[in-house]
């Protein structure tokens, strides 16, 4: 796990219409990590998620950028159709076409995770995942 007082997890960035994040790693795996935790805190509260359910998941992808999109883009069709929010992230197996990870958090409570913003899709507008010396960033751009 990143540092978080030198390495922020993301920061939200200016783009019409939509929502987009600018994602930063310490690796590759706490990029994706991040990515999710991102996605998440802007779609809700989830100061006070607990970590009562696990969801494995498993994606595939033509490369990190692919990746990424489908990764997001299952986490938030379970949010939407399981009605689960999670707030904490493992990635067990990487590759440049393959992620296995898990999602940990609860049942979705309106009352205890008050709705931010609604994400209908994670989108390839604008979409990068880059390494910098011995960092990753990422951006992502959301059809909210």
């Amino acid at each position: 796990m990143p540092d978080l007082k030198k390495t922020p997890k993301y920061k939200q960035i200016e783009h019409t219409g939509d929502i987009g994040i600018k994602v930063f790693g310490e690796s590759v795996e706490d990029l994706f990590i991040n990515a999710a935790y991102g996605m998440f805190d802007i779609i809700a509260d989830i100061s006070n998620v607990e970590h009562d359910l696990v969801e494995e998941i498993e994606v595939a992808g033509g490369n990190h950028e692919e990746l990424l999109v489908n990764w997001l883009s299952e986490l938030n069709f379970i949010f939407i159709t399981e009605n689960e929010i999670f707030s904490k992230f493992k990635i067990t197996h990487l590759t440049d076409t393959e992620l296995n990870g898990s999602a940990i958090g609860e049942k979705y409570n309106l009352h205890k995770h008050p709705i931010n913003t609604e994400i209908k899709a994670v989108t390839y507008h604008e979409i990068c995942v880059k390494q910098l010396k011995n960092k990753w960033e990422a951006q992502i751009i959301f059809d909210i």
